[in-house]
C-alpha cells in the first residue's frame, strides 16, 4: 500500500507563511492609519493552515476509514483517490481487474476524441426520385449507426426523462413533408454499414438470453427490442422482446409509420442494400454524441457502447466491426498518455469477463477527463439518476456523487468525482472482484461514497481558520 503523508515542515512553513502574511497586512493597516482588530490567534499559530491542517487530520481519517473497506472485501479489490487532485491513498492500483461497466468510460473518452462531442448519426430513406409524390420503386431506410434511433413509446419508457433518441416518428414525417404519399415497391432497411454480427464473438452464448443488449445492427430501432416494458425499472428491465433481424424490424416499424401518415406502401418492408447515387429522400439526424455518451453512461446502456465501438472502426478502419474498432481504441488510450500495463479490452461495455482494467488507470483516465464535460456530467448521480438513482440517497450524500457503476457476478465498480460538503473534489476509483455482489460488498461501496463525501472527517476549514481576523 502507497500513501502519502503530510510532511509536519510543510504545515509548520504554510503557517509561518500565513502568518508573515498577516503581519505584513497589519503593519500596512498601522501605516495607512486604519484601526487594526484584535486579533485572538498568534500570527504562529497552525490554525492559519487551515486546509493544509485539515488535509493533516483528514487524510489519516480517510486513509483508515478506506483500510477497513478494504480489509473487509475481496483480496482481488483496487482503490485509488485523490483529493482536490493530490492522491490520498492507493491501494493495488496497479492490479488488472474486470472493470464491467466502467469499461464504458474508456468507450467515452474515446467516441468523443475520435469523433467529436458534436458528431451526429444520420438515418437516411433513399430511392428513386419522386413524381408526382409517387416513388416508383423500392425504399430503403439505411442505417447510420444511430445507437438511439427510436420510437417514442421506447424513449418514454426510460426512468429519466426527459431520454436521449432519434425520434423515428421525425423521419416518417420529413418522408411526408418531402411529398411522398405512394410507394409503389417495398421499405427494405439496409444495415450494411457495419458487420452483421449481433453480439461480441467472445461473449458466452447465455448474454443473448438475457437481453444484455439488443441485437447489434447499423440499423435497429428501439435497440432491437419488439415488445419492452410501458414503464422500465430495476425489476422489469430485462422483460423484453428482441427481433432476430433489426434491420427488418426497422423497416417494418418504419413503414407501419408511414402508413399512419397517409403513405401508401404497396409492397411491404424487407431488407436490402440501398443502390450507390440513389436520391435522398428525407434524413433524421441523432442528437449529439456529447448527449449519447451521457445517456450510455448514465443508464450504463450496453448496446450503445458495442455500436460506438463498431462505429470507431467504420470512421477509422473502413470496417464496422467490434474488432477494427477494439483497434481504434487502444491507439487512442495510447495516444492519450494513460498507463496501459494489465490493460485489455475485448467489448465496449465490460460484459466480458476477459476484460482489464486498473484502478490507476481509472483514476488516470478520470484526471485527464476532469469533472466538467459530457463523459463527468453524464455520470449517474447519487440518489438521482440512473443507475444510482436508488443509492446514496441519504442527504448526505445525494448530489454529491457522480459516478459509473459495474457490476458482473463477482464483481463491482465505481468510480467518479464526489463533492464533499467542505467543498473539496474527489476523485475515485473502486474495483472489487472474486466475491458474489451483494448487500455485503455494496455496503462496502457505500461506505466509501459517504467516506468520500464526509472528508475531512471530523474537521472543518471553517473551525481552524483563523479567530478574530
Amino acid at each position: 500500500m502507497r500513501r502519502s503523508p503530510l510532511p509536519v515542515i510543510v504545515l509548520l512553513v504554510a503557517a509561518l507563511g500565513c502568518a508573515v502574511a498577516a503581519y505584513l497586512a497589519a503593519s500596512a493597516s498601522v501605516h495607512a492609519g486604519r484601526p487594526v482588530a484584535t486579533d485572538r490567534t498568534p500570527l504562529l499559530s497552525a490554525r492559519r493552515a487551515p486546509s493544509l491542517l485539515a488535509a493533516s487530520v483528514g487524510d489519516p481519517a480517510l486513509r483508515a476509514a478506506l483500510d477497513q473497506i478494504v480489509a473487509a472485501g475481496p483480496q482481488a479489490t483496487c482503490v485509488s483517490v485523490a483529493v482536490d487532485g493530490r492522491q490520498v491513498y492507493s491501494h493495488q492500483a496497479d492490479l488488472p481487474v474486470p472493470p464491467a461497466s466502467n469499461q464504458k468510460l474508456v468507450t467515452a473518452a474515446v467516441a468523443l476524441k475520435v469523433l467529436g462531442a458534436d458528431h451526429r448519426f444520420r438515418t437516411s430513406v433513399v430511392g428513386a426520385v419522386p413524381k408526382g409524390g409517387t416513388v416508383n420503386g423500392d425504399l430503403h431506410l439505411v442505417g447510420g449507426g444511430d445507437p438511439v434511433l427510436s420510437t417514442k413509446a421506447f424513449t418514454a419508457h426510460y426512468p429519466d426523462q426527459p431520454a436521449v433518441g432519434t425520434s423515428l416518428e421525425k423521419l416518417a414525417d420529413a418522408v411526408v413533408a418531402s411529398g411522398v404519399h405512394h410507394v409503389t415497391g417495398r421499405i427494405l432497411g439496409d444495415e450494411s454499414r457495419y458487420d452483421t454480427l449481433r453480439t461480441v464473438p467472445t461473449w458466452p452464448e447465455r448474454f443473448v438470453g438475457q437481453h444484455q443488449t439488443g441485437p447489434l445492427s447499423a440499423l435497429t430501432v428501439n435497440d432491437g427490442f419488439t415488445s419492452f416494458p410501458e414503464h422500465e425499472t430495476e425489476q422489469n428491465r430485462l422483460e423484453v422482446e428482441a427481433t432476430t433481424d433489426p434491420a427488418g424490424y426497422a423497416a417494418s416499424t418504419f413503414t407501419d409509420l408511414l402508413r399512419q401518415r397517409g403513405v401508401q406502401v404497396d409492397g411491404g418492408s424487407g431488407t436490402g442494400v440501398a443502390p450507390a447515387g440513389a436520391h435522398q429522400v428525407a434524413h433524421v439526424d441523432s442528437p449529439p454524441l456529447s448527449a449519447i455518451v451521457g445517456h450510455m453512461l448514465t443508464e450504463s446502456d450496453n448496446e450503445v457502447a458495442e455500436l460506438l465501438v463498431k462505429e470507431l472502426g467504420h470512421q477509422r478502419a473502413g470496417s464496422g466491426t467490434t474488432a477494427a474498432g477494439l483497434t481504434v481504441v487502444r491507439d487512442a488510450v495510447r495516444a492519450l498518455g494513460l498507463p496501459t500495463t494489465g490493460v485489455t479490452m475485448h467489448d465496449g461495455s465490460g460484459l466480458d469477463y476477459d476484460d482489464r482494467l486498473t484502478c490507476g488507470f481509472l483514476a488516470a483516465l478520470l484526471h485527464r477527463i476532469g469533472s466538467h464535460g459530457p463523459i463527468a456530467s453524464g455520470l449517474a448521480v447519487a440518489g438521482e439518476s440512473g443507475t444510482l438513482r436508488d443509492r446514496f440517497t441519504e442527504p448526505a450524500t445525494k448530489g454529491r456523487i457522480r459516478a459509473k457503476t459495474g457490476t458482473l457476478n463477482d464483481v463491482t465498480a465505481l468510480s467518479g468525482f464526489a463533492h464533499t460538503r467542505q467543498g473539496q473534489e474527489v476523485t475515485f476509483a473502486y474495483v472489487a472482484t472474486g466475491a458474489e455482489v451483494g448487500p455485503i460488498l455494496l455496503g462496502l461501496q457505500d461506505q466509501l461514497g459517504n467516506g468520500l463525501v464526509a472528508y475531512p472527517a471530523g474537521v472543518t476549514v471553517t473551525k481552524l481558520s483563523p479567530v478574530g481576523s
